[in-house]
């Protein structure tokens, strides 16, 4: 029993993938912008030493370079992620999976270096 192939049947498989491939390649788009890395958690003020030698272990790079602008660790900043919650504290420093830290008043927060649209010196 042989099976053969038409060009129809070419042509189906053709369109069949071409539907699949734009069907994942929009589905991780989307989950990229649903997913990003960012983490943030509250933290004890009596803690504040700990968490903070914690955080320039986690995040020992001391200059972040954004927009042309280099802000240092230390530094008051205003920044301004993808997902427009604001965020005002101080920086700790970054890391080489392009990740910054930053301690708040009520939390230390962590975010993908490319999700900021906006860093400002206060």
């Amino acid at each position: 029993m042989p099976f053969s192939l038409t060009a129809t049947d070419f042509v189906y498989a053709a369109a069949l993938a071409l539907v699949f491939t734009v069907l994942i390649n929009t589905l991780s788009k989307v989950f990229k912008l649903l997913i990003t890395r960012s983490a943030e958690f509250s933290y004890n003020p009596n803690n504040m030493d700990d968490i903070m030698e914690k955080c320039r272990l986690m995040f020992p790079i001391d200059n972040v370079r954004f927009n042309g602008t280099t802000f240092q660790r230390g530094m008051r900043v205003k920044a301004v992620p993808s997902h427009k919650r604001i965020i005002e504290g101080e920086l700790i420093g970054a890391n080489n999976d392009n990740m910054i830290c930053f301690i708040t008043q009520r939390s230390v927060v962590a975010q993908e270096l490319d999700k900021i649209e906006d860093m400002v010196s206060l």
